[in-house]
């Protein structure tokens, strides 16, 4: 059985010098947006709009890392979405910060202006959050700690590359035809060769994943 070996053409979307342009006046914005003491209502569009933005930019980059995972400068481009995604928390931290210090009065007619089920979200979660200048530290350190560790078990399983069929294949293909194979031999090869790849890496895999555990464990 042949297998897969097709790719996304993502480039037709965007290039990598315009994803860096994104990334940068994505940053901008935010640094903007926990600067400029804008009324809270507006506050909260600009909010959902950056977080919209963010989200998607750095969703496309994992795209692009995803369909090839040796390209150098999509590896900066992954580390640039942390530091975003970073900046996104601080910023989120920033506006409930605001949401404590509404009155009551205040905070009812927002809901009323607003969609009451996201702030009262927003408003139990920071109910149960530290200080912000210490969330700020933790998203600030995450960057280089928990962000990169995630990234390194991204890095580490789509970099694995296993005999299969008589080629080398990446864990993605391998795992498509023992999901997808056309007869059960063929799904029962690629599961072996998934598995023997996967045991002789099991510490390094183990080792990552006890310290994203151990992130999430010390602070939630």
């Amino acid at each position: 059985m042949s297998t897969m070996t097709s790719r996304w053409q993502l480039n037709a979307c965007y290039t990598t010098e315009e994803i860096k342009q994104k990334l940068e006046s994505l940053q901008q914005e935010l640094d903007r947006f926990q600067t400029v003491q804008a009324p809270i209502r507006p506050q909260l569009v600009t909010l959902e709009q950056l977080k919209c933005q963010v989200e998607e930019l750095s969703d496309f980059v994992y795209c692009l890392y995803a369909e090839d995972v040796s390209r150098q400068e999509v590896l900066d481009l992954l580390e640039q979405t942390d530091t975003l995604q970073a900046s996104l928390q601080t910023g989120e931290t920033f506006f409930e910060e605001r949401l404590r210090t509404l009155s009551n009065d205040e905070w009812t007619t927002l809901q009323h202006e607003e969609a009451s089920y996201y702030l009262t979200e927003r408003r139990a979660i920071m109910e149960r959050r530290l200080p912000a200048e210490q969330e700020q530290l933790i998203q600030t350190l995450a960057i280089d700690g928990f962000s990169a560790w995630e990234q390194l078990y991204e890095q580490r399983l789509t970099g694995l590359r296993l005999p299969l069929n008589g080629a080398t294949v990446t864990i993605v293909q391998a795992w498509h035809q023992a999901v997808h194979g056309t007869t059960r031999i063929d799904r029962q090869t690629a599961a072996a060769a998934i598995a023997k790849t996967c045991a002789a890496a099991q510490d390094d895999f183990a080792m990552i994943l006890n310290r994203i555990a151990g992130f999430r464990l010390q602070n939630f």
